[in-house]
């Protein structure tokens, strides 16, 4: 086919002004060159037209460049799920993270670079490797503490979480049974036998529901003040959580420089 092809250009050249300057041969020559580039550059694969839309011909550094694969993800993912788009893309996400990792921070990452597996980017920048192992084992002993701090944080939620439900609830029960007791008697004595007062059944049975009514919304406002208390643990205890595992973060980080 390459052959038939040539003989077709090669006839083709004899009509061109190419001849005319260069000769014959100059300009089959000439032809030929064009031909191959013409024919024979391999076009870029599918991977590479994906990394192509994905960066929009922008300059990105491996840290750059899960992120905006996810925004591409989001966009273009066409799939009939319950999930959300944030789930669907994640793994996708994360594979591109763990290739990244063995890109020099500095590279600017190209399509060819973005498709390329991680053996491959292993033997393209073979002086960082050793880094990017380092890397990775640091980021894996943080995570190991992160679960850690993670577990730890849990089972002190459970301990609190009951004892604020224990004392509370302690409370409600005091609270409900005082409040009863206190207001029957203060109705007795406003309007009992001793008032003064000639009340009907019916009036008195309506005065005695007061005490009843107050002893529910007791009741409630107790359990109103376990939800608000035991929210607002969890929030104080998320803040821990979140400065705690920072500031592991940040002396982890300054014993490697250290070293």
């Amino acid at each position: 086919l390459l052959q038939t092809s040539l003989r077709k250009a090669l006839s083709r050249v004899t009509r061109t002004s190419a001849m005319d300057r260069f000769g014959r041969a100059g300009a089959v020559l000439i032809f030929i060159t064009a031909y191959l580039l013409q024919c024979c550059v391999a076009k870029p694969s599918p991977c590479e037209e994906t990394y192509m839309t994905v960066l929009k011909g922008q300059k990105a550094k491996p840290r750059d460049l899960p992120k905006l694969y996810t925004t591409y993800c989001k966009k273009n993912m066409r799939v009939s799920s319950a999930k959300s788009m944030d789930e669907l893309c994640l793994p996708l996400t994360k594979k591109v993270e763990e290739k990244m990792r063995w890109v020099p921070p500095d590279t600017e990452v190209t399509p060819k670079i973005a498709c390329l597996s991680v053996d491959k980017l292993k033997e393209m920048f073979p002086e960082y490797v050793a880094q990017a192992e380092e890397n990775s084992r640091l980021e894996q002993a943080g995570e190991a503490e992160k679960k850690k701090l993670l577990d730890a944080a849990k089972g002190l939620k459970g301990k609190l979480s009951a004892s604020v439900t224990s004392v509370i609830g302690a409370w409600e029960k005091a609270l409900v049974k005082d409040l009863g007791e206190k207001l029957r008697v203060d109705i007795e004595a406003a309007l009992g036998e001793g008032s003064g007062l000639d009340l009907g059944e019916q009036a008195k049975a309506g005065a005695d529901a007061i005490s009843k009514q107050m002893e529910e919304q007791a009741s409630l406002a107790g359990k109103g003040v376990q939800t608000k208390l035991l929210q607002k643990m969890e929030e104080l205890l998320g803040t821990w959580l979140s400065k705690t595992a920072k500031a592991k973060k940040q002396a982890s980080a300054g014993s490697t420089q250290e070293l």
